[in-house]
């Protein structure tokens, strides 16, 4: 994966994720919730969500949802914002 990281955006500014391990791979972007986690993976190419998450207080996943769920490494943040 590459990351095109800025100072804007979520955990760190990680607003766009591009898989390149195939030519054509998807691009995704990444919504976050108040707590800078990913809430919803939306694919680029036509924004469908790819990954829907949601956290219990203490960083577990309850819910992970979508095609893209299990393959991202992008998800619960434990800094304060």
């Amino acid at each position: 994966m590459t990351c095109n990281c800025g100072d804007d955006g979520g955990i760190g500014g990680l607003p766009v994720v591009e898989e390149t391990a195939a030519t054509n791979s998807p691009a995704y972007w990444f919504l976050y919730d108040g707590n800078g986690s990913v809430g919803r993976v939306l694919r680029a190419s036509d924004p469908s969500v790819a990954a829907r998450y949601e956290y219990d207080p203490y960083g577990n996943t309850l819910v992970a949802t979508g095609d893209y769920a299990a393959a991202n490494p992008f998800r619960f943040s434990d800094v304060i914002p």
